[in-house]
């Protein structure tokens, strides 16, 4: 673990080999080399160009900032020193700070603005850095700065996956999931009860509400795309309509998950915290894909948030699930089972009927649902109405979900 400390150490010993007396334009990072505060500042007393580069790309910053240096580091920082210059294999002060371990002058770098996102050339970032080498102090000091967890570079592993290689157990608590107090839930009323299906991969509760008593149980689920929160707020309306006259429920029962990934939806974000995107994280016709916006995971049920999702349906079996999206304003249905009760709806919503949404889906609730299960599924495509006109345009078509289910 110490052996990167060490060739650092050796390259420094390889600057000192130069000629006493030698001057050029390394002399500053020369100084800065050999630890010589004195030098450095007499040099630039002299005007010598702070963030001038040797060969190898490194600037004194960065040559005090390897070698943990804080006194130094401070002194260049004072200078104004840039923070985000990095030498021949893209390592900023910050990221050799964190590889190094040298915690105080990690704080000393954010403090003066260092980014958390830079990365060297093989993708890992100062907090990857720190995560796999143990550094408990620098850990901390990243986290508090708000630095990604789960970002991870291409093909590569995320900060809190090699927390767990670095065996360090101190290390590896600081990524687990907090426990988020269950008081962001919804009030109960009366007729509804709500109870806590599981928790996202922050640690944020995932609540589900159950209305009514009956053979038939139709699933709403929204915001599974964190970017796309009509959901919820249907789901709200629908709720307050129910109990308000309970005959509407015609003697069946529903189900709602207004959000399905809060981590997403807190930061406005397809994917959740993972980056991953969840409607394409289950089992049926999973496929491996590159990192971006439908990425569908390292493996199928990978994310706590599908497997929650997964296991409802399985042990609940409703007999139609309506899945909200948007704004492709359609109904989209998967399977043949389901194609009368999306043809009605559409009926009564307004919006086209599409059997086919024109792209693949691997690995999407949908699939896993119609294919997988055997669940009717329709993928209700709002717009961007408001809430109430929005609710008032997909009302009619949810009733009869609810009655017509199964």
């Amino acid at each position: 673990m110490r052996a990167h400390r060490l060739l650092a150490t050796c390259l420094a010993w390889s600057l000192l080999a130069a000629p006493a007396g030698a001057t050029g334009p390394d002399d500053l990072q020369r100084a800065a080399a050999n630890g010589d505060l004195q030098r450095v500042e007499a040099l630039l007393a002299e005007g010598a160009a702070i963030d001038t580069q040797d060969a190898r790309g490194y600037t004194a910053l960065i040559w005090a900032a390897q070698q943990g240096r804080l006194p130094l580091v401070n002194a260049l920082l004072a200078h104004h020193a840039r923070t985000d210059l990095a030498d021949a294999n893209g390592y900023t002060p910050l990221l050799w700070a964190a590889q190094q371990g040298h915690a105080a002058v990690l704080t000393a770098l954010l403090a003066a603005g260092a980014r958390l996102d830079a990365r060297e050339k093989h993708g890992y970032s100062a907090l990857d850095w720190a995560a796999r080498m143990g550094y408990l102090a620098c850990v901390q000091a990243l986290l508090a700065r708000g630095a990604d967890p789960f970002a991870r570079p291409p093909g590569g592993a995320s900060a809190d996956e090699l927390a767990r290689r670095s065996g360090q157990p101190a290390v590896v608590a600081l990524f687990a999931p907090p426990t988020i107090p269950i008081q962001t839930m919804p009030a109960t009323r009366p007729s509804t009860a709500w109870s806590l299906l599981g928790h996202s991969a922050q640690g944020r509760p995932i609540p589900i509400a159950t209305l009514g008593d009956g053979p038939r149980t139709l699933l709403l689920i929204g915001t599974i795309h964190g970017d796309e929160p009509q959901g919820e707020d249907v789901i709200a309306r629908l709720l307050k309509d129910l109990e308000a006259k309970p005959d509407l429920l015609a003697g069946n029962r529903l189900l709602a998950v207004p959000v399905a990934n809060p981590d997403g939806k807190a930061k406005r974000s397809r994917g959740n915290a993972r980056g991953v995107d969840l409607n394409r994280n289950f089992p049926m016709r999973w496929a491996p894909s590159a990192t971006g916006r439908t990425f569908g995971g390292p493996f199928p049920l990978s994310e706590p948030e599908s497997r929650l999702l997964l296991a409802l349906i399985d042990r609940e079996r409703p007999s139609l699930i309506v899945s909200f999206h948007a704004d492709m304003r359609c109904n989209n249905y998967d399977g043949p089972a389901a194609a009368t009760i999306a043809r009605e709806m559409a009926r009564r919503n307004g919006y086209k009927l599409l059997p086919d949404i024109g792209y693949p889906t691997p690995g999407s609730l949908g699939q896993q649902a119609a294919y997988g299960m055997g669940i009717p599924i329709v993928t209700l495509e709002v717009g961007h109405e408001a809430p109430a006109p929005l609710y008032a345009k997909v009302r009619d078509s949810l009733m009869l979900g609810l009655r017509a289910g199964g």
